[in-house]
């Protein structure tokens, strides 16, 4: 299953460091969350959540961020406005969902851990409507296990994606926006 590169206490500290030197108006983040939004619908899985950035943006009666890092979850909690957000820290290797939701998040996820692949097959057994992936095109560093990724590298793990674009930075080419659609 996915196996996570570093520690949860590796993240736990960079979780940290950028809530004390950036701040959450990250303008990646927001941009990323800007790409995102349109296509969400209904209730939110949000696997790896983070610091649950998209959380208050989500007008859905129901989200559910997962996350390993304790102060990631900590935050969420803390900061997170919306009152249909809840929190867990979760080990993805081993959870069993509650549910099934209608849109399954994996912003920023799937190239920090060894098995992209099993995290997939995990966000296709939750979702009922689409899975929404972000990820990297080319950004080495940041514990990123998989820090290239290519539109057929989505395919293999997601297959059969309605929208695979790239977004962000100033060529507009910085990450992917990968939709998997659920046909029932």
């Amino acid at each position: 299953m996915a196996q996570i590169a570093r520690p949860a206490s590796y993240y736990d500290v960079l979780y940290q460091r950028a809530v004390e030197e950036q701040g959450e108006g990250l303008v990646w983040i927001q941009e990323r969350d800007a790409a995102v939004m349109p296509h969400i619908v209904g209730s939110v899985l949000d696997l790896g959540c983070g610091l649950g950035t998209i959380a208050d943006q989500i007008d859905s009666a129901e989200y559910l961020g997962a996350d390993f890092s304790e102060f990631a979850i900590e935050h969420c909690g803390a900061k997170v406005r919306n009152p249909h957000a809840r929190f867990e820290v979760v080990d993805l290797r081993i959870w069993k969902p509650p549910k099934q939701f209608d849109t399954v998040l994996l912003l920023e996820v799937l190239e920090h851990v060894e098995d992209p692949a099993g995290l997939a097959k995990l966000a296709l057994r939750c979702a009922k409507k689409r899975i929404i992936a972000t990820v990297p095109r080319d950004m080495p560093g940041r514990a990123h296990v998989w820090p290239t990724w290519t539109q057929t590298d989505l395919e293999n793990i997601l297959d059969k994606l309605s929208t695979c674009r790239l977004f962000g930075g100033e060529e507009g080419d910085r990450w992917w926006l990968a939709i998997r659609e659920i046909v029932e």
